[in-house]
């Protein structure tokens, strides 16, 4: 862990894509604990064509590399299939550095 763990306070699980079937639904890897510091707020992504975004729920600050399209559980959720969220984004916060980097995810 970097420098930053002190702003890590919470732990969240995520399962990460890991393939495609035949009706493109993803299948998921097993669910995994990651340190984060988890926020629940409302917003709207911009994908960058008019008009058009995504809205997302909450957001995670964290130094573990989620994937997007990862199914993730809020903190204090449990890891079931109806309580997972879709990870819509995730955004490189910081050049690595010290060896670590933050990330930011939207859900």
């Amino acid at each position: 862990m970097g420098r930053a763990l002190h702003l890590m306070v919470d732990t969240a699980n995520y399962a990460p894509p890991v393939s495609l079937g035949d009706y493109s639904d993803l299948s998921y890897g097993a669910a995994t604990n990651f340190r984060c510091r988890w926020n629940r707020v409302t917003g709207n992504l911009d994908r960058g064509e008019a008009g058009r975004g995504l809205d997302y729920s909450d957001t995670f600050l964290t130094e573990t590399a989620v994937p997007e399209r990862a199914r993730v559980w809020p903190p204090g959720v449990a890891t079931t299939a109806e309580n997972s969220r879709l990870v819509l984004k995730v955004e490189q916060m910081s050049a690595p550095q010290d060896g670590y980097t933050l990330y930011r995810g939207y859900t």
